[in-house]
C-alpha cells in the first residue's frame, strides 16, 4: 500500500485498517469499504500532513471541518449511531483521532450519497461527498476526482 511521493503514508496503515475493519462491523457497511478507498482520500486531502497550515476550514490528516467534527459528537446528530466525546478541534491533528473520525464520517457520506443518487454509490461517489463536491458543479471536482483516483490507482496496482 505504498504511495512513494508521500513519505509518511505507510505509518497509518494499521490505524486505518484497524478502524475501517472496526467501522464496518459496527455500523454495517455493506459493501464493507476497503482501507485504501480512506487511504487514497488521506492522500488527495492532506498529502498525510498532520498540519496544514494554509487550510482554515479543514484540519488534520483526514481535513475533517469545524461542521463535522461538529456533527460527529452530537449525540442526537446524523451521526448519533456512533459518537466521539470530548474531541477538541486542536485534537485533529493527531492521526489516533482524525483517521477514526475520518472512517466514520465517510461511511455516513456513503449513506448520504445513497440517499442523493438513489442507488448504491461507487467509491468514486463517496468520496465526492465526503468532500461536499457529490453533486456540484464546481470546477475543483473533476481535479479532486483525478486527484484520489492517481492514488487509489497506485494503491491497487500493487
Amino acid at each position: 500500500m505504498k504511495i512513494s511521493e508521500h513519505k509518511t503514508a505507510d505509518d497509518y496503515d494499521d490505524l486505518i485498517a484497524v478502524w475501517t475493519d472496526y467501522f464496518n462491523a459496527i455500523l454495517k457497511a455493506d459493501p464493507p469499504f476497503d482501507p485504501d478507498v480512506f487511504k487514497a482520500l488521506i492522500a488527495s486531502e492532506s498529502g498525510f500532513r498532520l498540519h496544514t497550515p494554509e487550510n482554515k476550514i479543514a484540519f488534520g490528516i483526514a481535513q475533517i471541518t469545524k461542521q463535522t467534527w461538529t456533527i460527529l459528537q452530537d449525540p442526537k446528530g446524523e451521526a448519533k449511531d456512533f459518537i466521539f466525546n470530548d474531541i477538541r478541534q486542536k485534537d485533529l491533528r493527531d492521526p489516533n483521532i482524525a483517521i477514526p473520525m475520518g472512517i466514520r464520517w465517510l461511511i455516513y457520506k456513503s449513506t448520504r450519497a445513497t440517499a442523493k443518487l438513489g442507488r448504491q454509490p461507487t467509491h468514486e461517489e463517496i468520496i465526492l461527498e465526503y468532500k461536499g463536491l457529490l453533486k456540484s458543479k464546481s470546477k475543483y471536482k473533476k481535479k479532486a476526482l483525478e486527484s484520489y483516483r492517481k492514488y487509489y490507482g497506485k494503491l491497487k496496482s500493487k
